[in-house]
């Protein structure tokens, strides 16, 4: 959870994915992943509850609430 948040509060502050994978120790596929993840969740806007914890679905959520 706390990692989620760490990484988007970076990007939320205009940071590339290549600094938040520095930032972070995360390959930038897997930043990247989590971008496109966490955007498509913006884009959606609200999600049904779901017991989903895939990092994915994590990330969509936190979209989905800043969305808000």
């Amino acid at each position: 959870g706390g990692s989620y948040r760490f990484l988007f509060e970076v990007l939320r502050r205009g940071r590339s994915v290549a600094e938040i994978a520095a930032l972070t120790g995360a390959r930038a596929a897997v930043v990247e992943g989590y971008v496109r993840a966490y955007e498509a969740g913006r884009a959606k806007g609200a999600t049904p509850p779901s017991d989903d914890a895939s990092p994915a679905a994590v990330c969509a959520r936190l979209g989905a609430c800043d969305a808000r």
